[in-house]
């Protein structure tokens, strides 16, 4: 018989209960976050402060929370007494700031709550790869599909046997494409022209085709809004994810009008976990200068972007990226019509594109 899913993490409870585990989880967003180390410390600081370090760290407090004043026992103290009370709160402090370090991440980071979301990104990056916008036959390759038999074959055949001695058998397949072309060069124009119209004309039928399965639903400003507000928590995962996926390091840039903050265009970053290479720095620690440069770099380009006077598509910018239209922006003065675009490239172009998978290419 299985085991009933119950949508609880599996092991142990945490011990936290009560007032001390809403206090924990009141900072559940502010543990999305790349570089968690800060996050620890700042978390463990706000836990002695307001709980002391005299009780069991799980056990909650008698009475009101509000009422309750731990006691420092540092304030008073001189000389060695002063420096042993200082060394047993660090021995507090370390031995907690771990306990809350596996707290949060057994209760959150292994979660995925968003892992469909993550899948079907996936996959839609691997069908926009693999896929893209159908590319046009070459025109010699529909004459030589459509009459290799009566007007290429005869022709062929007999120059074949001539060399095919000394070519050997597995040169028969490049012969004759060299020779269909060259075939192909000498038909006379107008029958080459009427091949032309048949491959442009199916050509344009299949991207209209392609263009038509991949649109993109649009979303209304409330569900962008909830979205934007969502980002870290479908970001981190799908960072984390594509990292696993395709073993580099990645990292995801969202720029576009934030309406909390009265429309104001603003830059979100998310780097995937850092821990396995050679510096455990997110590039904002690492390269800070380079880091903040490129953030004025974007953002500038993205107030740009929010100020265009005609959409993405009538510019046929989706002929040029391959990307997912999120939503139309709307509650912005003047003709700020544009649409948020993230781009999701696989390749090792740096520059403004949601998703860059390679840190260590030119």
């Amino acid at each position: 018989m299985g085991r009933m899913k119950t949508g609880k993490r599996p092991g142990r409870p945490s011990g936290f209960q009560g007032e001390k585990l809403k206090f924990l989880e009141s900072f559940e967003s502010d543990f999305h976050t790349p570089d968690r180390g800060p996050f620890y410390d700042d978390v463990t600081k706000k836990f002695i402060s307001r709980y002391g370090i005299d009780l069991p760290f799980t056990q909650n407090v008698d009475g009101d929370i509000e009422d309750w004043k731990p006691v420092d026992k540092r304030e008073g103290l001189t000389g060695d007494a002063l420096e042993d009370e200082k060394k047993h709160y660090r021995e507090v402090f370390a031995e907690l700031r771990a306990k809350l370090g596996n707290w949060y991440r057994h209760k959150y980071t292994g979660k995925r709550p968003h892992r469909s979301t993550i899948s079907s990104i996936l996959k839609t990056m691997q069908h926009l790869g693999a896929g893209g916008v159908p590319r046009r036959k070459a025109y010699s390759r529909h004459y030589s599909e459509k009459h290799y038999a009566s007007r290429i074959k005869k022709g062929f055949d007999k120059e074949w046997e001539g060399v095919k001695a000394t070519l050997g058998d597995n040169m028969r397949v490049s012969f004759c494409q060299t020779y269909a072309q060259k075939c192909w060069d000498a038909e006379p124009e107008d029958f080459k022209a009427a091949l032309i119209a048949e491959v442009d004309a199916e050509h344009a039928k299949k991207v209209k085709k392609f263009r038509e399965k991949n649109e993109m639903v649009e979303h209304t400003a409330e569900e962008y809004h909830e979205a934007y507000s969502m980002f870290d928590g479908v970001g981190i995962p799908l960072a984390d994810a594509l990292a696993e996926r395709l073993g580099m390091a990645i990292i995801i840039l969202a720029i576009g009008p934030v309406g909390e903050q009265n429309g104001e265009v603003r830059l979100r970053t998310i780097f995937s976990e850092t821990s396995g290479y050679e510096t455990n720095k997110t590039w904002g620690k690492a390269e800070p200068k380079a880091f903040t440069a490129m953030e004025n770099n974007i953002t500038s380009y993205g107030r740009k972007l929010f100020l265009v006077t005609v959409s993405f598509a009538d510019l046929g910018f989706h002929e040029i990226f391959h990307g997912i239209w999120l939503h139309e922006v709307h509650g912005f003065e003047g003709p700020r019509h544009s649409k948020i675009k993230w781009w999701i490239w696989q390749s090792s172009v740096h520059g403004m594109a949601c998703v860059s998978t390679n840190p260590t290419s030119k």
